[in-house]
């Protein structure tokens, strides 16, 4: 899979009251918004609509803390009443304005 930026938009409520907490926000900070990012990506890789229902708490594992922070997100997605499991890894490193992704795979 090619690697592809996207925008904090999506998780700017996150970031938001992240950063209203004071002080730089650490990678346990940002693990919340990365599942956010990992969701639009994988819904963009299998092309669903609005239905889709993820999972309320995917895995989110902080693979690198360092620049640039790195996760692995686990989890489902279920559509018309079939789950499919995915893993994703994004990295940000600008404390989560902008994040990469390195890669979907669709488990199941």
């Amino acid at each position: 899979m090619k690697h592809r930026t996207v925008s904090a938009l999506a998780a700017l409520p996150l970031l938001l009251l992240a950063s209203a907490c004071g002080g730089e926000r650490t990678a346990e900070d940002d693990a919340t918004a990365a599942g956010v990012m990992c969701e639009d990506s994988v819904r963009e890789e299998l092309d669903l609509g609005e239905s889709a229902q993820f999972d309320d708490s995917p895995d989110v594992e902080v693979t690198s803390a360092e620049s640039p922070r790195t996760y692995e997100i686990a989890g489902s997605v279920d559509v018309d009443g079939t789950a499919t499991d995915y893993v994703c890894t994004i990295s940000t490193s600008d404390q989560g304005d902008t994040w990469t992704m390195e890669g979907v795979e669709i488990t199941g």
